[in-house]
């Protein structure tokens, strides 16, 4: 018997099935052998698809996030601290259509549930593309991966918070204010370490 043309697996659908089992049973708990089972694929062909477990949740989100910094890197005018912030970060938060925007959050919001989802390679790669961003700052004051993990940090949880909260704000919108208040705490002169 000939082998046949090999079958075309819908990778949203298996990503939705996974998605699914991660809300219901919770990221750790939920096997493999499960996803496969609701997907009705085999382990080969999920780990084709998806290298890992932590990939069904980052998968097309790392893309958005890397894709700003792509921007970024490729615009030769000098920028200000601020400006590199805003256009690395808001590309990506302001997600167009709705069901792209309820995708966002239901993962974002696995993120912020499981912690062991922050070692996917997209959290490092996130950190690197920052550090190189933020260094071509004019106006930087302070190592750059320093300031780099500050911000991710900072952009992580705010859209883990846009994700967990039902606002009328937007994603763009809730990082906009995560960074206006990180401002308003800082010291009033530059470089002064704040003594309260």
């Amino acid at each position: 018997m000939r082998p046949g043309r090999p079958v075309t697996v819908d990778r949203s659908a298996v990503r939705e099935h996974a998605l699914r089992l991660f809300e219901e049973r919770g990221f750790e708990q939920t096997t493999i052998d499960a996803i496969t089972k609701a997907a009705g694929i085999s382990r080969q062909t999920l780990f084709r698809l998806f290298p890992s477990k932590t990939d069904l949740v980052w998968d097309e989100l790392d893309a958005n996030l890397l894709a700003a910094f792509e921007a970024a890197e490729q615009d030769p005018e000098p920028r200000t601290l601020r400006e590199i912030v805003r256009q690395v970060f808001r590309t990506p938060a302001e997600l167009a259509d709705p069901a792209s925007v309820e995708s966002a959050r239901r993962r974002l919001r696995l993120v912020g549930t499981s912690p062991s989802l922050l070692r996917h390679r997209t959290h490092e790669t996130l950190q690197e593309r920052m550090t190189v961003a933020v260094g071509r700052a004019t106006d930087l004051t302070a190592p750059a991966e320093l300031v780099a993990r500050a911000l991710v940090a900072l952009g992580l949880a705010a859209m883990v918070w846009w994700a967990d909260h039902d606002t009328a704000e937007s994603a763009g919108e809730t990082l906009d204010l995560a960074l206006l208040s990180l401002a308003k705490a800082a010291p009033a002169e530059p470089g002064t370490p704040s003594r309260d």
